[in-house]
């Protein structure tokens, strides 16, 4: 397989909702009280100075705040910027819209010809932006029914569903998964043969899965209707990852699905949104770059890596941590070892070591080891934990490129 770079911005609510003056059209309200200006111009040169590259763009969804036309047309300005910066070609930029991307005011319950509702996606598909163009470059569209697109080159198949197709100004904004669309779906992938060497990618902009909330009094009505009928779709058709964005909370996990070869499921979190006030200091904005390195030919899974930074009013762009970001820098994946096996695995290589040696650095262990280098770090941080009284040793940061295990005296 190739190796691949893929770069996720979700959730920008270019306008009333983002944190910044040039993320929003002039006349938005209460632009002028935005904390941040040049935010654009922070990320560009952030890109530029790491020299961060990419060969797609994914984009989860709620790109505006109220899919006003205006909105649409600096988010559209905007994405090409960063395309340019991260050296995507116009052709590898994927989307889905999301829940801000329908243009409520379009929703007149009081229309009975449905003249304004078909016109729900108006500004967001106009061939004036570029995000028309991202979809018609697919097979189907993610703005009719039954609202999916698939994208698909030698490298790489994506399919986009429009998790919001039914959206409307005073419902809770769940995701639905139509019984009906995962039915048109499977008849179009049947069609298509499953190729190893082509990574899978499922995108949709809300989530299948429950996550924490750092204000658990509210609770989370927006979680998608019918997912176990898009899971089975998952196991099914051997997707390797799923992107979504609409929760504000940046994850990412593995799932494996009633015995199925793991998913890895990156909650993207949002690029530019301003933050509810009572998630400061466990929540930032965030961009992602996920790197596939290769699939392992015995378990037919994935192997890479998740590289997420945070917005930093004082900073600028920064290494995510996930104690004040709500995801971690670096999070590697693809390699899957039950705690007790990796057990008996470390357990006679560190008192080999130690017996030998005051001090060892984690990187030489993943030299003898390189699987390691794709299994969580929670993982591999249990297992010390438990082999650290047995063979008297002790264990200095958490990063396991940065660990040293140093002997007891």
């Amino acid at each position: 397989m190739k190796k691949q770079r893929l770069a996720v911005i979700s959730d920008i609510h270019l306008g009333e909702g983002a944190r910044a003056k040039d993320l929003c059209p002039a006349n938005a309200p209460g632009r002028d009280t935005k904390p941040d200006d040049k935010y654009r111009e922070k990320f560009i040169g952030f890109l530029k100075r790491r020299n961060l590259k990419a060969d797609y763009l994914i984009l989860p969804g709620d790109i505006t705040d109220r899919a006003k036309p205006d909105e649409v047309k600096i988010a559209s300005e905007f994405i090409g910027e960063a395309c340019a910066a991260l050296d995507v070609k116009p052709e590898n930029v994927v989307f889905v819209p999301g829940n801000h991307d329908v243009d409520w005011t379009a929703l007149d319950p009081t229309d009975t010809t449905g003249i304004r509702r078909a016109q729900r996606y108006v500004p967001i598909r106009s061939e004036l932006f570029l995000f028309n163009a991202i979809v018609t470059r697919g097979k189907g569209s993610v703005f009719d029914a039954p609202n999916f697109t698939i994208w698909s080159d030698a490298n790489l198949l994506i399919v986009g569903y429009n998790s919001s197709h039914h959206d409307e100004p005073k419902r809770l904004h769940h995701g639905l998964i139509d019984t009906k669309h995962i039915e048109e779906m499977r008849q179009a992938l049947i069609r298509l043969p499953i190729v190893n060497d082509q990574l899978r990618l499922f995108l949709v902009h809300h989530h299948l899965f429950q996550y924490d909330d750092p204000t658990p009094e509210s609770p989370d009505f927006s979680i998608m209707v019918n997912a176990e009928h898009l899971q089975a779709f998952l196991r099914e058709f051997r997707f390797d990852i799923l992107v979504h964005g609409h929760r504000h909370l940046p994850r990412f996990t593995t799932h494996s699905l009633n015995g199925s070869p793991e998913v890895a499921v990156l909650c993207s979190g949002s690029f530019s949104v301003q933050i509810d006030t009572r998630w400061t200091g466990t929540i930032s904005n965030q961009f992602h770059l996920i790197t596939v390195d290769d699939r392992d030919a015995e378990e037919n899974l994935i192997t890479g890596r998740v590289e997420s930074w945070s917005y930093n009013y004082v900073r600028g762009w920064v290494e995510s941590d996930a104690a004040h970001d709500g995801i971690p820098h670096v999070e590697p994946f693809g390699t899957y070892i039950r705690p007790e096996r990796l057990k008996s695995l470390l357990h006679p290589i560190l008192e080999n070591r130690f017996a030998k040696e005051q001090y060892v650095e984690w990187s030489s262990v993943l030299d003898k080891l390189p699987r390691l280098r794709h299994l969580r770090p929670e993982v591999i941080l249990r297992v010390l934990g438990e082999l650290a009284p047995l063979v008297g040793f002790r264990r200095f940061h958490d990063l396991p490129e940065k660990m040293v295990l140093l002997k007891n005296r």
